[in-house]
């Protein structure tokens, strides 16, 4: 489902990690890494309503720093 919201908002997949969940038998985390440049700023919103737990790690603008 997440997939498919990237995907129809124009998001730019580049990387994507699964890990299991510790205590939490046949659970997965996913470590994604998009590329948001063309895509509307409201997508890590729409993302967010769409799964239970969202973390944004870090975000790089192209020949900028971290922020």
């Amino acid at each position: 489902k997440v997939l498919t919201l990237i995907s129809h908002l124009d998001g730019n997949l580049l990387k994507i990690e699964s890990r299991p969940i510790p205590h939490k038998p046949d659970n997965y985390a996913f470590w994604i890494d998009l590329d948001l440049t063309e895509t509307p700023e409201n997508l890590i919103d729409i993302l967010r309503k769409n799964v239970q737990n969202l973390r944004v790690v870090g975000r790089y603008d192209a020949g900028k720093n971290c922020i």
